[in-house]
């Protein structure tokens, strides 16, 4: 169900916060990296493993060695586009991206795209602010979530979420919850103008 896969998302958040907290960037964030089963009380428990290529956040990446020939082509559509070109660059906000996309695969049921090339394509946007993931773009009735997802998977790592559990909270909920505007309510009276018939 979409509250089963909102929850995972959720537990997904919460771990990785978990890890930032505690100066620690995972950078290898993929469906592989994420371990979901059913506890005894038949609810979801998600943990997060493959910390091969994490980072100390105090100590950036470096000693740490990178092996992209062997990394699987499914790993690499979930890697921020600093992090595909150069490890070593990896920040909070690479994690972001990571996580946007699997919000992405956990809503729409999809990988983000076939290929990273494919990938790079969908996250570029015609002109600034329009980049990211837009899950409207294979269903149509999460375009809610536009925003939300697009923001964490913003090409530019600048322009992206810094903050997983913000993120989540202040972009991914709150556009659940925020209240629709009534189409059948007519025009606003503060926003009308000349013309405009009013209820």
């Amino acid at each position: 169900t979409f509250d089963e896969r909102l929850g995972l998302l959720q537990q997904i958040v919460e771990a990785v916060a978990h890890c930032h907290r505690s100066g620690v960037l995972h950078r290898n964030l993929s469906p592989a990296s994420v371990l979901v089963r059913r506890g005894s009380d038949s609810r979801i428990q998600v943990r997060l493993h493959r910390f091969q290529t994490a980072a100390w956040i105090e100590h950036s990446s470096v000693g740490t060695r990178h092996f992209h020939q062997l990394s699987q082509d499914i790993d690499r559509l979930y890697q921020a586009p600093e992090v595909l070109a150069d490890p070593e660059k990896a920040t909070y906000e690479s994690d972001v991206f990571s996580v946007g996309c699997l919000a992405w695969l956990a809503l729409t049921g999809q990988h983000p795209a076939a290929t990273v090339g494919e990938r790079e394509q969908r996250i570029q946007g015609s002109k600034d602010g329009e980049g990211g993931l837009r899950p409207s773009s294979v269903r149509t009735d999460l375009a809610i979530l536009d925003e939300a997802i697009a923001f964490a998977t913003q090409p530019n790592l600048h322009a992206r979420a810094d903050n997983v559990s913000e993120w989540f909270n202040g972009w991914v909920l709150e556009a659940l919850t925020r209240p629709t505007a009534d189409p059948s309510a007519g025009i606003d009276p503060c926003e009308a103008q000349k013309g405009d018939a009013l209820p």
